[in-house]
């Protein structure tokens, strides 16, 4: 065995290592009949060895690294010692010693030829801070992701240096094509002008900035938070269309949670500067949010207690955060709501997410609807529900009252029927007595008095009868009341092939010529419908020109959801004044020497109309001809 020995080494002159802080350790290489490394023999150790390794001298000077099992398996080192005794290099290297459960930085180099002397740095605490950053940037980022709104961080340049999934999502691209782009050169020129003000109103005055702003580009309205910072701002997005749209309905509930870990160094100092920045701003954005914000850790499948909630829920809830850390969501939720709870944990496990309403009960007893919004992460190797709690005290208030109104409307509705009914009903009576007396005594005394006696009692007559008629028009009015459930699948273009069928005589009477087009399958009440057909086309006929023949045209077309249809005449016309007059009941534009009839069926066909969730209106030109449209609703399943 060849040792290539050609240095006599002296322990006594390297006792000036004994003042370094670093663990120095000096080898001496063990080499094999090939003339390959093998081992290395340890002749020194400074005393920062002897403390950090708890080991003596004389346990391993002048012994093979490889017997006293300091690092390990010696082998994979070998060659590195080959290389750095054959070419001079230096080598700097991390290890893990489990013995120790500590990382060191090692740096290997050649002295006297035939030496190798590696100086130790422990780096624990560096690495221990870079794991517990990059933990905490992972439970900021799935708090981000987690939430519904959009946020995004602009530096002092105006680019972007941070974005959430739901703001990537907002500008249509991927985080790689947004970072370090400038904003103003992604924007559209939807908006632009109102964004470039407020951010820059924000950055001048150093002030938060809150606005709402409508985009041209796809209609909808976002609400924007702009909240300025030395290194830029913080933006926040959330789209309030439904709010807007509800005339302000829903309470308004954003300023989201968003927090952004700028990269820093490896080192301990720039690493512990950006974990404490970190923290600064997850909390400072956790405790601005409007909502409710907590962390559950989940027990068994179930959310147990809180982990962290924010400012707004211990105001909202009344309990001092050490009081709400010792409990957990049952502790919260009304009794009534307990037993939806495990359900709502299933979707949770099973879905990753939920979204439900439940009632939260304050230290003082007082009830809150809420709606949650509910998470599931993992936070250090632990399943965590990231829960968002929305009051939706208002929402509900709104619901109530108009659910009330709904049925007080109903309730009225009734009421109305049923007095329509029994009033026409009781009042047919009497005039069926007055009519028959009324045209007995024309029969037995007509031409035994003047002849004003016999013009009053024609009055009596045609008074009594065109009573009786305006009652059955007005029990005939209430009676339009279908549910839609009834509803069903009618052919309007058979209806219409029936009303025509029953007018036959009317029609060829006055020599009308009717035509139509193709109509349409719609869901509704047949008889009404028909009703509708057989009063314009009636009214049409009866409101000729005297010189003229009717002609009618019956069409449908279809727009958006819904068909339109249309009966169109050459007859008298009505002025504009009087398009909402004729819709009223028992509302005439004529005498009834010039047309009779009682005025109610224009009312009929609009109650009808407006049962099936449609419209009706007229178009006309006096002395031309009129043209009536009504709507039926396209349902889905047609």
């Amino acid at each position: 065995m060849n040792n290539k020995k050609n240095y006599n080494f002296n322990e006594k002159e390297f006792k000036i290592f004994d003042s370094i802080p670093e663990i120095i350790m000096i080898f001496e290489p063990l080499f094999d009949e090939e003339n390959k490394i093998k081992d290395l023999i340890i002749r020194y150790i400074n005393s920062k060895t002897i403390l950090v390794a708890n080991i003596s001298c004389k346990e391993v000077i002048n012994k093979c690294i490889s017997e006293i099992l300091l690092i390990g398996n010696i082998k994979p080192y070998l060659p590195l010692a080959e290389e750095i005794l054959k070419n001079g290099d230096k080598k700097k290297f991390d290890f893990y010693l489990p013995s120790l459960d500590s990382y060191f930085r090692i740096s290997a180099f050649t002295i006297f030829n035939n030496l190798i002397a590696t100086l130790i740095m422990d780096i624990t605490d560096d690495k221990k801070n870079e794991e517990e950053l990059k933990i905490s940037k992972e439970k900021i980022q799935d708090i981000l992701d987690g939430i519904v709104e959009s946020y995004y961080e602009l530096d002092n340049e105006w680019r972007f240096v941070e974005l959430n999934k739901n703001a990537l999502m907002l500008f249509g691209k991927s985080k790689k094509d947004l970072l370090g782009k400038v904003i103003w050169n992604v924007f559209s020129n939807s908006g632009y002008s109102e964004f470039y003000k407020h951010y820059h109103k924000a950055k001048r005055e150093n002030i938060d900035v809150h606005f709402e702003i409508k985009s041209k580009l796809d209609l909808r309205w976002y609400e924007i938070h702009a909240y300025p910072h030395p290194q830029g701002l913080y933006i926040y997005s959330h789209d309030i269309t439904e709010r807007k749209e509800a005339d302000e309905e829903l309470r308004e509930a954003h300023c989201n949670l968003e927090i952004l870990v700028q990269k820093r160094t490896n080192e301990l100092e720039k690493a512990y500067k950006s974990l404490k920045e970190s923290e600064e701003k997850f909390r400072e954005i956790f405790n601005k949010a409007n909502d409710m914000i907590s962390l559950n850790e989940m027990i068994d499948n179930f959310p147990g207690k809180f982990i962290e909630i924010n400012d707004v829920g211990i105001k909202r809830l009344g309990y001092t955060k050490e009081e709400l850390l010792n409990m957990g969501p049952p502790d919260i939720v009304a009794p009534e709501g307990r037993p939806e709870m495990p359900e709502n944990a299933r979707n949770l496990i099973k879905n990753g997410c939920n979204t439900f309403e439940i009632v939260h009960v304050t230290k003082d007893g007082k009830k809150i609807p809420v709606e949650v919004n509910n998470h599931l992460i993992n936070y250090k190797g632990r399943k965590v529900c990231l829960a968002i709690s929305r009051d939706i005290t208002e929402r509900k208030k709104s619901e109530e009252e108009r659910e009330n109104l709904i049925n007080e409307l109903k309730r009225s509705n009734e009421e109305l029927q049923q007095f329509a009914y029994i009033t026409s009903h009781d009042l047919q009576e009497p005039l069926r007595t007055i009519a028959s007396f009324t045209q007995l005594l024309e029969k037995r005394y007509k031409g035994k008095f003047d002849s004003d006696a016999d013009e009053f009692m024609n009055y009596t007559v045609d008074a009594a009868i065109r009573m009786k008629q305006m009652i059955q028009d007005l029990l005939e009015y209430s009676r339009v009341s279908t549910p839609t459930e009834d509803f069903k699948l009618v052919n309007t273009e058979e209806i219409l092939k029936n009303v025509l069928f029953d007018l036959k005589t009317i029609i060829d009477n006055n020599n009308a010529k009717i035509t139509y087009d193709k109509l349409p399958k719609v869901e509704g009440d047949k008889d009404q419908l028909t009703r509708v057909f057989l009063n314009l086309i009636s009214n049409a006929i009866k409101f000729r020109k005297p010189d003229e023949s009717p002609k009618i045209h019956i069409s449908c077309r279809k727009e958006d959801n819904e068909y339109i249809f249309s009966v169109q005449d050459n007859g008298i016309g009505i002025e504009k004044d009087y398009y909402n007059r004729i819709f009223t009941i028992f509302q005439r534009l004529h005498t009834l020497d010039e047309f009779h009839g009682s005025g109610i069926g224009l009312s009929i066909s609009k109650k009808i109309i407006e049962r099936h969730g449609g419209r009706i209106w007229v178009e006309s030109s006096f002395g031309v001809g009129s043209t009536f449209f009504f709507t039926i609703p396209i349902k889905p399943t047609l």
